[in-house]
């Protein structure tokens, strides 16, 4: 084994065999601790510092054998699988498009999904750990960005796709309000409920103003479950201040919600039918209805169908048969037991979060979906992910899946990593 005077020699050679950037930098802080460690046992049981620094050295093992270990072990990885499922789902909604609209009608889903892709790969890319290192600068731009959009659309009446800029923006807020969770925890401020409060109203007060009734559900609930998070780990605790303080916020929301809700109602948009018709679009009807795997004999007219492809399982089920739907309800089992076991192997709390937290937002998609269906909520205008959604819906969706892939990316470091950079952060400061 060469012999090595200093750690500097040792951890050269064996960053060498490190392919991964950001992995030879958390691994040489590791090894310079390991070797500070030894060295500072050699050296209280009676070596000289030169001696103990070699056999601190030695012990640590062969650089090159070492550096391979590290390589092995330190490698962005990579989900294969929930590739494959959202390929496979991407294109199962392809083909329904192509089927059931013209060529001209489904560009745009075409259009959504290479600058989806193009949008995940650079998420993956991207140190996720940036969302807890500038929370509220992220936030804050996301917040002007909405209000700017917002004004302008209320005024104009501008929309893009069916759907406003607004729209796509406040569903958004679920992601950037884990960090700004992060930073409430971070500055042990004293009324850590009251912030939070503030923080979630602003986006849950813009989606009200806008009709969006799928955004502030999905705000609504990612926010509650962000809170009950924060004071499950104590990162914010009640006390008398937060208790009056998050009061008073919930009850200003609430009365908003009334009035603005009784002045034009924040439910989305809804297409009339006459009674004859409702039979129709009944969930459970339809199952009836359905043949298993092919298209209903049942007519659907045009204002049906209009009204139909807000109601993506009827649709489905109408057009290819009970079959397609089950099949489709598995392959989003599975992408949930995909997100959920990313979630339980972080070693990070962001990470953790971050992955819950997409988790969710999938999964209020198919709930909110379903209920819309049985008719327990309003028309949900969210669809089946990657199947039965328009361009920008797959942008978002991808994005998201870009969030966990780059979660996945960073597994063997993580810990050190977002320790590391937090060091860096406070050092700066």
């Amino acid at each position: 084994m060469q012999e090595y005077n200093s750690p500097d020699e040792y951890i050269a050679d064996v960053q060498k065999h490190i392919r991964w950037k950001r992995a030879k930098v958390v691994v040489t802080k590791e090894l310079y601790e390991h070797i500070s460690d030894q060295f500072d046992f050699f050296v209280a049981n009676g070596f000289e510092e030169s001696e103990a620094m070699k056999k601190a050295i030695q012990e640590m093992g062969s650089a090159d054998v070492v550096g391979t270990e590290l390589d092995n072990v330190h490698r962005p990885k990579m989900n294969w699988l929930l590739l494959a499922l959202i390929g496979l789902l991407l294109l199962i909604g392809m083909t329904i498009s192509f089927m059931l609209l013209s060529t001209t009608e489904t560009l745009p889903k075409v259009y959504g999904i290479v600058c989806g892709f193009g949008v995940a790969i650079f998420v993956y890319y991207v140190d996720y750990t940036v969302l807890i290192r500038y929370p509220r600068l992220i936030y804050f731009i996301l917040s002007i960005l909405a209000i700017i959009t917002s004004v302008w659309e209320l005024r104009n009446g501008f929309s893009v796709l069916g759907y406003s800029y607004t729209f796509y923006l406040l569903l958004c807020y679920p992601i950037a309000l884990v960090g700004i969770l992060f930073n409430i925890k971070n500055s042990g401020s004293n009324i850590g409920i009251v912030l939070y409060a503030i923080y979630a109203c602003c986006p849950l007060v813009l989606a009200i103003l806008n009709k969006s009734f799928t955004a502030f559900i999905t705000i609504l609930i990612c926010s509650v479950f962000l809170l009950i998070y924060g004071l499950k780990l104590n990162w914010i605790k009640w006390n008398k201040l937060n208790i009056i303080g998050a009061s008073c916020i919930v009850a200003f929301l609430a009365i908003f919600v009334f009035f603005i809700n009784q002045f034009y109602g924040i439910a989305s948009d809804t297409i009339h039918i006459d009674s004859t018709q409702f039979y129709q679009l009944n969930l459970f009807s339809a199952l009836g209805n359905s043949e298993l795997i092919c298209k209903s004999s049942i007519s659907i007219n045009e204002q049906l169908l209009g009204y139909l492809y807000d109601h993506p399982i009827s649709l489905l089920l109408y057009n290819y048969g009970i079959v397609l739907v089950l099949f489709l309800l598995a392959a989003f089992g599975l992408l949930f037991y995909l997100l959920y076991k990313t979630v339980k192997k972080q070693n990070t709390e962001v990470g953790k979060l971050l992955a819950n937290m997409v988790l969710m937002i999938f999964g209020i998609k198919l709930v909110g979906t379903l209920m819309c269906e049985i008719g327990i909520l309003p028309d949900f205008n969210i669809g089946f992910p990657f199947v039965t959604t328009g361009g920008v819906f797959i942008i978002y969706d991808l994005a998201l899946i870009g969030i966990i892939l780059s979660i996945i990316r960073n597994e063997s470091i993580a810990k050190d990593w977002v320790r590391l950079k937090e060091k860096r952060r406070i050092e700066n400061e």
